[in-house]
């Protein structure tokens, strides 16, 4: 197994919420977090309490994704940078 193969498993097996880190490094793109943003209410919807408590719920969801995801990918950087030489590192 490749060293980039087992990285990346290790991502996955051991990052809460790692799928998505480890996606987005296999594909070398940022990965499409905006999908889990809480839909926009038109300016001059009302809401019930209800409705108000459900879309803070998602917004308190969507940030707390957001923030592990980018917590992951921090880690899985230092990870990487981790199983570098001093001179590969120095070089970056």
């Amino acid at each position: 197994m490749k060293t980039k193969d087992k990285i990346l498993n290790c991502i996955f097996a051991k990052f809460e919420h790692g799928k998505c880190a480890k996606e987005s490094l296999e594909k070398l793109q940022a990965y499409g977090i905006e999908q889990w943003r809480p839909e926009e209410i038109e300016d001059g919807t009302e809401l019930g309490e209800v409705e108000k408590m459900m879309l803070q719920q998602e917004v308190r969801d969507y940030v707390q994704r957001r923030n592990k995801f980018e917590g992951n990918m921090y880690k899985a950087f230092r990870l990487i940078l981790g199983k570098c030489t001093a001179r590969l590192v120095n070089t970056l």
